[in-house]
């Protein structure tokens, strides 16, 4: 039970430090690489809607 949870630990660790560091081209993943496409999407509509109002 104790190594299973250090186990865990261990990979949360290591998933904040990749987040914290650039990701390589060849590491990018497609999800990462979907939160961003939409992320982009959701700021583009922002602007324009702010460009339309204003």
């Amino acid at each position: 039970m104790t190594r299973q949870h250090r186990s865990r630990s261990r990979l949360r660790r290591v998933d904040s430090k990749d987040t914290a560091t650039t990701p390589l081209p060849g590491r990018f993943s497609a999800r990462r690489l979907w939160q961003l496409l939409g992320l982009v999407v959701l700021l583009a509509i922002a602007a324009l809607l702010v460009v339309y109002r204003g």
